[in-house]
């Protein structure tokens, strides 16, 4: 697979989502997402949408949040290899060239908007076979898991299409990677 224009907008597709999960909700990121993703605007009031993803993301009692390594070894739930995973995905970002920007600094590497962005920046700069083995051993061993669990609790209508959004994009993008 040669990365071509197409993949233009597919890396930005991976940095709106990944803004969206880094970042949480605000009008501009609502709006990009809809834009992107051709989501129909609902009715939902921000405030409402913004509440859900508060509780299920990002707030420090969140139902789900959004690390690789929680979703890998939820039975265990050990400090070693949330550590692992961590290392493991901060090795990666770092030996294909990225270097995390200070100002996200504090969240962990296997944060699902962190490895959004790496999958850009890995379609980007035309590394495919970084972008195949990534997807292989991280993005699609939890990335559906949790978008099924995000879809499930969520309780606004937008959150729910995000989930799915995501899932398809991760599920779509592997298959094609493997096989196509």
């Amino acid at each position: 697979m040669l990365l071509d224009s197409f993949n233009q907008d597919l890396s930005r597709a991976y940095k709106v989502l990944a803004i969206f999960y880094l970042y949480g909700i605000s009008e501009e990121v609502v709006r990009e997402l809809s834009e992107e993703f051709e989501m129909e605007p609902g009715t939902e009031r921000i405030e409402d949408i913004e509440e859900d993803f508060f509780n299920l993301v990002s707030s420090p009692g969140a139902i789900l949040p959004p690390y690789e390594s929680l979703y890998l070894y939820p039975e265990t739930n050990s400090k070693t290899q949330d550590k692992r995973i961590s290392d493991e995905v901060s090795q990666l970002y770092t030996s294909a060239g990225l270097n995390i920007a200070p100002e996200i600094t504090t969240v962990p590497p296997d944060h699902i908007g962190l490895e959004l962005l790496y999958t850009a920046y890995l379609i980007d700069n035309n590394r495919v076979e970084d972008l195949q083995r990534f997807f292989k051993l991280h993005m699609i061993n939890w990335i559906p898991q949790y978008c099924d669990l995000l879809e499930k609790e969520a309780q606004t209508e937008f959150m729910k299409e995000v989930a799915r959004i995501t899932r398809e994009l991760i599920i779509t993008d592997f298959e094609d990677l493997n096989h196509g």
